[in-house]
């Protein structure tokens, strides 16, 4: 048997909300966002210069550049020690991969922040009590209280908040991202429930037990829309009025291909942690096949976002007492037969869905063999000698894939 580890440590996690600022409370939000990114170019640029002519990485505040410019002194100035806090890390990443000679994928070097170009938000801390959810308002330094949608119920862990993210969506809304800071002790229980997953570029999984999560594939269904209104974006003069018209309409459809794809992935992920304790999962190189130089897929690598899935399946099985375990992406999860687990060295083409064990004769569906594979591959890695226990569920996780 194998038991999860209790984990008894202090975590983050956020929770974004929409809210709902006034015309005056919109005024000084874009006024910090402006800011912010005013703040992060003198300092960059402070750095980039002190660095060229003395070979150090010295540390500037904004506090001189108040002085120099008095509309500064507007905004909460938490915003801009974060601002400090950002730029200082990214400088410090440039010249730790500029020293580190082995490492391939460096860092390049900061670059400044152009409006339209980078995402408008600030972060401001929380210090005093000056942030707070009060009834269906959030209290924020120097904006006040800001109208706020609380979507769903504030779970027991949500009391400390640690700060407050406030960006302006693509299609024109305001977010508030909330940093909450919390001790949770992870139940421990004994990992009986085993599903192995098998990357698919169509359907995003085929699990152990023969089902497909039958992805609905929301870029393709819009895509025909999206490039109709790009193409009209293409025709507008650039940085014009109908322009920016436009984009806005383009941002909405990818918002909407975003959002579709966050709430399915997010309801899958909690439906298999709810009911499984271990989820096993191949480690793939989804940026290569998604690159020219690889299989050529990359809409459809991006569409199913296989990389956020895991992502969302790991912490909540951590949360559950459960464990995502990662096989080896060289394991021959295709190539061997689950029945005989006879290894074949020849390599099978894409193309072949379905074929038969030379040794048993046991007719094998590529992927769900792949995906009893890499369960028995995880159970072998976590020592779970136990028969694998069957849920029994209400309906399945997807279609049958045979």
């Amino acid at each position: 048997m194998a038991y999860s580890k209790s984990n008894n440590s202090k975590h983050v996690r956020a929770l974004q909300f929409e809210i709902f600022p006034n015309e005056e409370q919109k005024l000084l939000i874009e006024k910090t966002f402006g800011c912010c990114r005013k703040v992060y170019n003198l300092i960059i640029a402070d750095k980039l210069a002190y660095y060229e002519k003395y070979n150090i990485d010295k540390d500037f505040t904004p506090a001189p550049y108040k002085k120099i410019y008095p509309y500064l002194k507007e905004p909460d100035s938490t915003a801009f020690a974060n601002v400090q806090q950002h730029a200082n890390r990214a400088f410090a990443q440039w010249i730790k991969d500029k020293e580190n000679k082995s490492k391939k994928n460096k860092s390049g070097k900061p670059r400044f922040k152009k409006k339209g170009k980078c995402r408008p938000s600030y972060t401001t801390s929380f210090t005093n009590n000056n942030i707070e959810l009060i009834g269906n308002k959030l209290k924020v330094p120097k904006v006040g209280l800001i109208d706020i949608l609380l979507h769903r119920e504030l779970p027991d862990w949500a009391q400390k908040i640690q700060s407050v993210t406030i960006f302006r969506t693509p299609i024109g809304t305001y977010k508030a991202s909330i940093l909450f800071k919390y001790e949770i002790q992870a139940p421990t229980k004994i990992l009986s429930s085993v599903l192995g997953l098998d990357f698919s570029m169509s359907d995003l999984y085929v699990d152990s037990e023969g089902f497909c999560a039958n992805y609905p594939k929301f870029f393709r269904q819009k895509q025909e829309k999206l490039a109709k209104e790009q193409r009209k974006l293409s025709r507008c003069k650039k940085g014009s009025k109908n322009y920016f018209k436009q984009l806005r309409k383009v941002n909405k459809i990818h918002y909407a291909i975003t959002n579709q794809r966050k709430d399915y992935l997010h309801k899958l992920t909690t439906y298999l942690a709810n009911n499984y304790d271990v989820i096993a999962i191949e480690t793939l190189n989804l940026k290569g096949m998604a690159s020219k130089d690889g299989f050529k897929l990359g809409k459809s690598v991006h569409d199913v976002d296989f990389s956020y899935f895991t992502s969302l399946l790991e912490y909540k099985l951590n949360d559950r007492g459960g464990k995502l375990e990662k096989v080896d992406r060289f394991f021959p999860s295709s190539q061997t037969c689950n029945h005989c687990h006879n290894k074949f060295p020849i390599t099978k083409d894409l193309s072949v869905r379905q074929w038969e064990c030379p040794n048993c004769h046991s007719i094998n569906h590529r992927d769900e063999n792949a995906a009893k594979n890499i369960r028995d591959e995880a159970m072998r890695l976590l020592g779970i000698t136990a028969p694998i226990k069957t849920v029994e569920l209400e309906g399945n996780s997807g279609i049958v894939c045979r």
